[in-house]
């Protein structure tokens, strides 16, 4: 990246669709897919299914990643003012917050694909995941 000034509002036009596309897309689709994992006769290998399709979604749309920000990721010799920028950056657009939805949904998803391993620590979890036993 040249020395020239950052364009703060293209990063956070960047970021915007970015944080669009994980909550929107990748959020709401990972808890969809774990509540349809629930109704099947194995949720955990399903859940499990839907993980790796989620990983697979996600890495072919990398390229919605912003470009600005991965520039100056990139940046070997960044100059006092890059690093600032970089810095804030990161803080400010890598906030737990603002990726509630995809944070969720795809921790419901990745906990219904592990429920085999929870069922020792929460033994109810057992006929929530599977249905009440026979």
């Amino acid at each position: 990246m040249p020395q020239d000034k950052i364009d703060l509002d293209l990063v956070r036009r960047e970021f915007e669709n970015w944080q669009s596309f994980l909550n929107n897309t990748i959020g709401v689709l990972a808890f969809t897919l774990g509540l349809a994992s629930l109704g099947t006769h194995s949720p955990d290998f399903n859940a499990a299914l839907s993980v790796a399709f989620l990983l697979t979604v996600s890495y072919s749309a990398r390229q919605l990643f912003p470009t600005t920000y991965k520039k100056l990721r990139d940046k070997k010799n960044k100059s006092e003012e890059e690093e600032i920028v970089f810095k804030g950056l990161t803080k400010h657009h890598f906030s737990i917050h603002k990726y509630a939805v995809y944070t969720l949904g795809y921790s419901f998803l990745v906990f219904i694909a592990t429920s085999p391993h929870w069922e020792t620590i929460f033994p109810a979890l057992t006929s929530y995941i599977y249905g009440p036993l026979p």
